[in-house]
């Protein structure tokens, strides 16, 4: 997602910070909401990440539900290296 903060900069390419003009703040204001379409989109993939390992540490232990965790982290991965086959 590494675009999106690119496209917020080219947005702001040129703009000075102090302009008050209505185009400015316009601008400023789209670079800020595809910031933060970014950061959504990172702490979503770092929450997804986290939920990963855990099961997975879940899955060394001899709990009742290793074998489960084991299966849910297989099939999280799966998804997930699924949707990154895209183009």
């Amino acid at each position: 997602m590494k675009w999106l903060l690119i496209e917020a900069l080219e947005i702001l390419r040129g703009t000075d910070a102090n302009d008050t003009r209505p185009k400015a703040r316009g601008r400023r204001a789209h670079a800020r909401v595809l910031a933060m379409i970014n950061f959504a989109d990172e702490t979503a993939r770092l929450s997804r990440e986290q939920h990963i390992a855990n099961l997975l540490a879940l899955a060394k232990t001899d709990h009742a539900d290793a074998d489960w965790a084991l299966g849910e982290a297989r099939r999280m991965l799966s998804e997930q290296n699924e949707g990154s086959s895209g183009p």
